[in-house]
């Protein structure tokens, strides 16, 4: 494995890898590197720099519709939040083909914060978080 920033990157990645992973995995992937254990993962709502030049070009108009598309997938029982995404990202592939992951993923994260969708789990994390619509008893603050 490379050393400096570099090593450090690649146990990022790895710790990412076993996000979500069984505890036995992990822990004989952590025998193995024990470093692993204090690896940070990388959130999915991390984007690279050619994402970030490709988000800051939609319009609030453009996050609206993605959110709608999220809204429009997301139901009143618990739903993946990668099941969520997915869905929306078909659905919007011929208007917004190639938007990242990590954008679809902060979405979800604002529509959580602003109340209109309930989530539990660890939103910047995908794989570890679910997503509903609120009740209408829920709705009312």
């Amino acid at each position: 494995m490379p050393v400096g920033a570099e090593r450090s990157w690649h146990l990022r990645g790895l710790a990412t890898f076993l996000v979500g992973q069984p505890e036995e995995f992990r822990a004989t992937a952590i025998m193995q590197c024990p470093e692993l254990e204090v690896a940070e993962p990388f959130p999915d709502t991390l984007l690279v720099p050619e994402e970030n030049e490709l988000v800051s070009q939609l319009t609030q108009s453009d996050l609206e519709v993605v959110d709608e598309a999220l809204l429009h997938s997301s139901v009143s029982s618990w739903r993946e939040v990668h099941r969520v995404i997915a869905s929306a990202m078909v659905a919007l592939d011929g208007q917004f083909p190639g938007l990242p992951l990590g954008l679809y993923v902060r979405r979800v994260g604002t529509l959580v914060g602003s109340g209109r969708i309930l989530a539990k789990g660890n939103v910047e994390f995908m794989r570890l978080s679910e997503v509903r619509l609120p009740t209408v008893d829920e709705s009312v603050v």
